[in-house]
């Protein structure tokens, strides 16, 4: 007698769709007021709380915000306000909660080419950069774990005197310009330079059509003595 067949596998139980996410006219309302665009999240049901850790940045002192800037990887000074400290504490806490499409628009708002194809977490990446970057750090081209150090020494060429520019561009074989903002500019770009690895390096030589010299060697329309 041939054997009964199997019983059929077990149908799993259809999963419910999540119960939408009603959000009232006052959270939009503080929403707004908090810089926070909700129909932006990628997740409704965390907009109030996130609404209130952007209220609560109010309450936080300078220097409570300031270390939180430091979570995220981000460079204060002590000459920021507390005003200018919270705008950045929640620039990257409404960030890290926008949907994947919103982060897109945030990046190529600040002249990135992006799609919707890459991860959250490169974006977010992108938009730190692009802090860094707008206080003239080439963050992602620079020697891992030298920004800090490089910002610290632009900050201070940008508030050298004149006699003390002449000084620091001995000091970097920089020719002097006669606009002394140019020479601020000429120093602050060979420290840059100072802390590039060599493929960027070689890839700025490319751009000013200067060739690399060889090991010990001097570039290409370099005047030796």
């Amino acid at each position: 007698v041939a054997a009964a067949p199997p019983p059929p596998p077990a149908q799993a139980a259809p999963v419910p769709a999540p119960e939408p996410v009603h959000i009232s006219a006052a959270l939009r309302s503080r929403a707004e007021l908090a810089g926070v665009q909700i129909d932006q999240l990628a997740d409704l049901a965390r907009a109030e709380d996130l609404v209130n850790r952007v209220e609560g940045l109010s309450k936080r002192t300078a220097g409570k915000l300031r270390a939180e800037c430091e979570t995220f990887g981000i460079p204060t000074d002590e000459h920021m306000s507390r005003a200018e400290l919270s705008n950045l504490v929640r620039d990257f806490i409404v960030w890290e909660e926008l949907s994947t499409s919103a982060l897109c628009d945030t990046c190529r708002e600040r002249g990135y080419t992006v799609d919707e194809s890459q991860e959250k977490s490169e974006l977010l990446e992108l938009l730190k950069h692009s802090y860094w970057d707008g206080l003239g750090v080439p963050i992602a081209r620079i020697k891992a774990g030298s920004a800090l150090e490089l910002l610290g020494k632009m900050r201070e060429v940008a508030s050298l005197g004149e006699c003390e520019l002449i000084l620091r561009s001995d000091d970097f074989g920089v020719e002097m310009a006669d606009d002394p903002e140019v020479a601020r500019k000429d120093i602050q770009q060979a420290l840059i330079w100072d802390v590039f690895p060599l493929a960027e390096l070689r890839r700025d030589c490319a751009a000013y059509g200067v060739t690399p010299p060889a090991a010990g060697g001097s570039p290409d329309g370099e005047r030796q003595s």
